[in-house]
């Protein structure tokens, strides 16, 4: 379901589906970042920020965190309207659940109906 009509196609997703031939190998090379981790105590609040980096990662680490039943987490995140909020309906269930904290900003939403929704 796409609010705004238009169909976004993940980049390597979308090459993997639409531009390797069957059975074709794919080099990759994960790279570890030492400086990203998530608290070693699964009960520590964490403080996510989305600006403009998407929210795919923190739907992720959200899932982990439901999981482990931790509800101290909370996520700041900007997108041009409305439109560019993906996973709007999942990340509003986490909210009602009590899982997740949030504000979100609109940065070119018109005046008129422009929000920034702390729940």
């Amino acid at each position: 379901e796409y609010p705004s009509g238009v169909h976004h196609k993940g980049l390597a997703s979308n090459y993997l589906v639409h531009s390797l031939k069957p059975r074709q190998g794919v080099h990759l090379k994960l790279v570890s970042n030492k400086y990203f981790s998530l608290p070693k105590h699964p009960n520590l609040p964490i403080v996510m920020i989305a600006a403009g980096n998407g929210i795919s990662m923190f739907r992720g680490i959200m899932l982990d965190r439901i999981r482990e039943e931790n509800k101290n987490n909370w996520m700041f995140l900007s997108a041009k309207n409305k439109q560019d909020f993906f996973y709007e309906k999942e990340f509003s269930e986490f909210s009602a659940k009590g899982y997740l904290s949030s504000s979100i900003c609109l940065t070119r939403q018109d005046e008129a109906s422009s929000e920034s929704k702390p729940s």
